[in-house]
Formats: structure tokens, sequence, C-alpha cells
């Protein structure tokens, strides 16, 4: 493998605009597959060589623009291209959509990561897939009062929301809500609270919230595509996180479908592969296999109904019949209880246990009459609580259920903020959905790291070392899945708020100028940045890309145009504007196209492909190179009548990412 341009190749792996990592798990394993077979393999990204663009030449294959650190443009020639993009966030337009108060979700990621933000008000979140569910809990963990899910599809096979059972279910228990609605405006009626009007099946209803984050996704997609087709030219979707443990199911999904890419990319371009064909024909057998158990979630949905607060008893039932929970052994000691109900693309519970007392052999493939073993072991488990550490969902909880006893016990994660209850303090008794059952006292405060010493394999990156033992009536240790602190005294709750939002963790502040007033800013963090946590929001950093694909942040420093994102601030400095900064609700804000007028287009000129219609339109040829509007103009002619998979396999090669102008016809 290279990652210089000395020589062509024979597969060229490029990094798309705004990955938040580089190189990422799949970038690794379609390398390692392609090298294996005897092809040379060059990857094109990170802060030394920047893709700039990929250029089709010819039947297959193509060329990758890159630019080095000094500046200087780079022709790279390859046999087959594969580029690496980032998930689709962008909403499809509505009024109010372009407001600076709307973050992408990767913006709102980042921002949240640094500190920009103290997310203490209402908050809207567009979308309801995993990302966006695991986002949404943290705020709500770290002390949001409310979050809303906006779910805009709801078609999603057998489900009406995109992600996980296990991550709704946390969400609700910490209080959080969803809705099935369409996003008709916002507008700010003062400095914090906005007004978000949606349209549900009940009618229109207002929201107030002060932010919305955007993470999608809107509609089915294709997280891996070649355009045209048989050209060697592919598009894969970067899911995965730089750690594991932060998004299993993106890690293990990217990871899947780099093999499934590698087979296809080495049966083309290795003449004579022999009997490592059958290999190469078996690796991707097995991919395929693994990706529809970990999709099977939405085609076989495990909903829980209720009886009031109660569980409903054939759901109940079909709770103490899974493989995952105790059925005896809890009587006696505390038991660990895996409530995963949906097979699903996880399996930090399995490798953080150190007696292999959990098994996900449902993620694996297995002989047509070999039965998978019982998710849990109970006679293997010690109780040893790192399953419950291990969790992104705080899903797993230990039970003790003495028959001869009216009291048991339930041991749960402790993820919030603020400090945990004390040993023998009163909690309130939450149901799978937020709704309080009852109270309990706290047992014990376990600590998970004296057993974490002991293992011998790697450790899985735990959530939390803190486990809360809560004493329960016997008839609640199946119902109670979450705690709740009692309310403080009035006092106590405002010197919380203080300590909660105390800024002093950001470091020295320097003042500079921006547009001829002074400001105090963090030192040493993007133009961009600075003007996120100063409130200073503008439409025109809403990507936040921080690799300067886009180019909408740009400003004058000390009388010279540099871009927001890249450049640091620092004491002195005089920053004013120098593009238009007014928000405007077009599909192509850098052109100003609205989505009428590019559906007016396309019918007008009864354009029948996504190529045709972008060609006549000119969308997607401005500043940002489509980073904006792309995916939403794509579901919008999806909603025109055009061919959905064709839509969806649609690449757009057009030159991203620069000004630069070159003659394709001289590469």
């Amino acid at each position: 493998m290279k990652n210089f341009y000395s020589t062509p190749f024979d597969v060229a792996i490029v990094a798309g605009n705004r990955l938040p990592h580089w190189p990422s798990v799949g970038v690794r394993e379609l390398s390692k597959l392609c090298t294996k077979f005897g092809l040379e393999v060059g990857w094109v990204g990170g802060p030394g060589l920047r893709g700039r663009g990929v250029i089709p030449t010819g039947s297959t294959g193509g060329v990758v623009l890159a630019e080095d650190i000094q500046g200087r443009t780079h022709r790279i020639q390859a046999r087959a291209i594969v580029r690496f993009s980032a998930p689709d966030e962008s909403p499809s337009p509505f009024e109010g959509s372009s407001h600076p108060s709307l973050f992408l979700g990767a913006t709102a990621m980042k921002l949240r990561e640094k500190s920009a933000f103290i997310w203490n008000e209402p908050i809207a979140i567009l979308g309801t897939g995993n990302r966006a569910f695991s986002f949404a809990i943290r705020l709500l963990e770290e002390g949001c009062p409310e979050v809303i899910l906006i779910e805009t599809f709801s078609a999603w096979e057998g489900k009406t929301y995109a992600g996980w059972e296990v991550e709704r279910r946390r969400f609700e228990i910490l209080g959080g809500r969803i809705l099935e609605a369409e996003p008709l405006s916002f507008r700010k009626v003062g400095s914090a609270v906005g007004e978000f009007r949606v349209r549900d099946r009940k009618g229109i209803r207002v929201l107030e919230v002060s932010r919305i984050v955007s993470f999608g996704p809107f509609g089915l997609s294709e997280p891996l595509k070649e355009y045209p087709p048989e050209s060697l030219l592919f598009d894969l979707l970067q899911t995965s996180s730089p750690q594991r443990e932060k998004d299993p199911e993106g890690w293990m999904m990217e990871e899947e479908r780099a093999r499934i890419l590698a087979s296809k990319v080495a049966r083309a371009l290795v003449p004579e592969l022999g009997s490592a064909r059958v290999e190469l024909e078996a690796i991707a057998r097995r991919a395929r296999s693994r990706m529809k158990r970990m999709e099977g979630f939405l085609a076989d949905p495990f909903e829980f109904s209720f009886n009031g607060k109660w569980t409903a008893s054939p759901v109940m039932k079909s709770v103490k019949a899974f493989s995952g929970v105790p059925s005896m052994l809890q009587a006696k000691a505390p038991v660990a209880s895996i409530e995963c109900f949906e097979t699903i693309g996880c399996d930090l519970c399995e490798r953080a246990c150190p007696t292999t007392a959990i098994h996900l052999d449902r993620l694996r493939t297995r002989k047509n009459d070999e039965p998978p073993r019982p998710i849990l072991d109970e006679a293997a488990c010690i109780a040893c609580g790192l399953c419950l550490q291990a969790c992104p969902s705080a899903t797993p909880v230990m039970l003790r259920e003495p028959p001869e006893l009216s009291m048991g016990s339930v041991t749960f994660s402790w993820r919030e903020r603020e400090t945990p209850p004390d040993v023998g303090k009163v909690v309130t008794l939450l149901n799978r959905r937020g709704e309080t059952l009852g109270t309990g006292r706290v047992l014990a405060l376990n600590s998970t790291e004296a057993a974490e010493s002991k293992i011998d394999r790697k450790p899985v990156i735990p959530f939390s070392s803190l486990l809360v033992e809560v004493e329960v009536p016997n008839h609640l240790v199946w119902e109670a899945r979450g705690i709740r602190k009692p309310r403080a005294h009035a006092s106590a709750e405002d010197q919380e708020f203080i300590s909660s939002n105390s800024r002093e963790f950001l470091g020295e502040r320097v003042e500079i100028s921006w547009n001829g007033e002074r400001r105090f800013v963090r030192s040493g963090i993007p133009i961009s940045t600075a003007f996120f946590e100063n409130g200073y929001q503008r439409t025109n950093d809403r990507l936040l890309c921080e690799d300067g694909s886009c180019g909408l942040c740009e400003v004058e420093v000390d009388g010279l145009k540099q871009l927001g994102c890249t450049t640091m601030v620092r004491r002195g400095m005089s920053i004013r504007s120098v593009r238009d900064e007014t928000p405007a609700d077009d599909l192509c804000p850098c052109l100003s196209i609205r989505g009428k007028d590019f559906v007016d287009r396309v019918e007008q000129g009864s354009l029948l492909s996504v190529e045709s219609a972008m060609e006549s339109t000119g969308l997607g040829s401005g500043r940002c190179h489509g980073q904006l509007c792309l995916s939403a103009a794509k579901r919008t002619l999806e909603a025109t009548g055009l061919d959905p998979l064709e839509t969806r396999r649609y690449i757009d090669w057009r030159f991203p990412s620069s000004d630069w102008k070159i003659d394709s016809g001289q590469i």
C-alpha cells in the first residue's frame, strides 16, 4: 500500500469531503484484501494529500486529482477508484431550513465534543437513525431538558423509525419523545427559543426549541454504489467511528461492505485468480450474509406494547422466553440480563464478558442445521457488570429475584452527568418508556474497575465504570429499567445549574476584532468554531468541514482571504465578512436554485435521468460543489417519478471541492 503519487495504481482509495477520520476500518479492510490478491493500492487522504476530485477516463477507472500540503496538484491514475463519503445529513428544504440555528449532525457532534455549546435548552433532531438516537441520548444524559426526534420518512420496512429498539428504549427512558411529522417552518421568536412548526397525523403542531440538528436518514439509500455501471468507480459510505465502541453498527457494516467491494474489484482486475476465485466468492457471500442479519431488525422488529404502565402480557412472555435473559439462577444471586431482542450489528457485551457467558451466534454464519447457542449462559455469569458498562445503549441489567422474599434488586449502569444517588437514598423507578412505576432504595454503588483489571483479553472501552444496585419489589424486577434521582430543593437545583453551565473550562480567551467590533474568544480554535461558541452562528459555517472542501466559510483575516474552518484564532486578529450571510431556503443555496424551479425545469425538459437533470440545471456546481444540495435534489427527483434505484445509485463525478479549471481531455 502507498500513500503517495509516484506511480499508477490498480486501486486508488480516496477520502471524500468532511470525513471525520482517516483511514477508517473500511479503508484498511479494503486495502488488506486487495493487496492480498496482488493489487497495488494507494490512499489519497489525510492532511498531507487531500483528494480534490475524480475524473472518469475511458471505460473503467479514472484519475484522482489531489492537493498536497504545499498546495500542489497531482494526477493519480488508477484502474479502479473507491471514494469514501460522509453520511447524508441535509434535510429537504422547508421555510427556515437555512436558519443558523439548524445544524448538520456532524457539525453538532464536533461542537459538543469541543464543548463549544452548553446544550441546556430544548432541541429537535431530524431523523431516527442510531446516530441521531446516540446524540440525543448523550444530550439527555448531560442534562438537556428536552429532546424531540422527528421522523420524516417512517417507512423502514417493518418499522416506523430507522434505529434500534434498544436505542429508542434508552432515549424514552431518559424522557425523549419521537414524532412522525413533516417539517414546515422554523423561526426565532426570541434570543433563545424558536417556533418549529411540523405536521403530523393530527394536524399542525408548534414545538418550542432553541436548535434543530439534522441527522437523517431521510429515506432509503445505497451505501455502496458504482456509477456508471461496470466503470469500477465506486462510492462507499463511511459509517464507522474512530473507535468501534462509539458506533458498533457503523463499524461492522462498513467493514462488511469493504469486503464485498474488495471481492468485486479483485475479480474485475486480476486476470487469473485460479483457486483464489472460490475464496473471494466465499468472502463476499459471508459478508452479505452477516449484513443481512445485522439489517434484520428493520424487517423483523421487536416492539413493546403496554397496558397502562405495565408491559403487555404477551410481550412480557416473549421477554422472559428470550435466550438472553436469566430463567433460574437470578433467584439465588444477581445475573446479567441481555435484553437486546432484535438482531442488530453490535457485539460489545460479548467482547466485554470475561467468562464467555454471552454468545451472539445470531450474527455469525452457521451451517443450515446448526442452531445458535443461547445468548446467555447463566451458569458462567459472575455478575461482574462489564456487559452493562460496554453497551452503548445501557440495555443490560443485573437481576436478583428471590422467590421467598418480597424484594429483589436491579442493577443499572449510571451514565448521567449528575452525581449518582447515595447508598440508602430513594430513587424513582421507570418503565421501558420512561414512565414512573414507584420508588426503590439504593443498596450499593459498585465499580467495574476491579473486574476490568482481571480480563485477559483486550478490554472494551466502557461508557461508565459505576453500577447502581437498587432494591425493588419483586413484581417490578422485570418492569423497572431506569432510575431517576428525586427532584432536589430549588436552591440545590440552582447551584447545580450554575455549576453545570460554568464556562471556565473553555480555556484562555483573547481579544479579536469582528467586523470592527471587539470580541473575546477562545484562543487556538478555528474561527468558525469561535463564532459558534460566542453565539454568532452563520449559515456559511453549517458544514464546519475543517478540510476547506466547501469554501463557504471564507472570511478576511488581516486583509487576506482565509477559510474560517481551517484558520486558528490568535490574539489581535481582525476578521471581516466577505460573503453574503443572508439565509436562503433554496434547494441549492450557492446558486439560488429553488426546489420548485428545479422540478419545473426537469418536467419541462422531460429529463429522464439524474445526470441530465444535474447538467441541465447546474445544480451541484456551486461553491460547495453539491455538499448541501445533491442528496436533497436526488430525493426530489425520486419524488417526481424517476427510477428510485437509478437515483440512489447516481454518483456526481463532476469535479468537486475546488475552483480549479482542468480540461479532462488533456488528462
